[in-house]
């Protein structure tokens, strides 16, 4: 899927009021220990995400494995008490801590080619301010 057809997917869905900052895509991988344990196996564990930034909430779009996008998570800004942001390069290091005390770690694409929903400038610098 490219960034315009994201965008148009988390514009529908946006709340009242809200507005759309910007969407990127991003892998949640599986623990180290856990690729050595069971090995190949582990490329199975692999979770894609597309991720929309607003000025109210994060939403995570799970993206299953036979394609499309599921419906988002959204999380209030409220509800995350901490983000960790990594340095840049392919891939950005993102860990949200919750409220509640768990934990989504994500890394976010950075780079890549003009249709894919990276993570750009302005939904990084949002995503600094809630970080703290």
């Amino acid at each position: 899927m490219t960034r315009t057809d994201i965008q148009a997917h988390a514009r529908k869905r946006l709340a009242a009021g809200d507005r759309l900052i910007g969407v990127f895509q991003a892998v949640q991988m599986p623990r180290f220990w856990l690729c050595l344990v069971i090995g190949p196996l582990a490329g199975l564990l692999i979770k894609s995400w597309f991720v929309a930034v607003t000025e109210q909430a994060v939403v995570f779009y799970r993206r299953p494995l036979l394609g499309g996008i599921a419906d988002g998570q959204p999380v209030p800004y409220e509800r995350i008490s901490a983000l960790h942001i990594g340095r840049a390069g392919m891939t950005r290091a993102l860990r949200f801590v919750f409220a509640d005390g768990s934990q989504r770690r994500l890394k976010a694409q950075n780079k890549g080619r003009a249709g894919v929903a990276t993570l750009d400038p302005p939904t990084l610098a949002q995503l600094t301010r809630i970080g703290g």
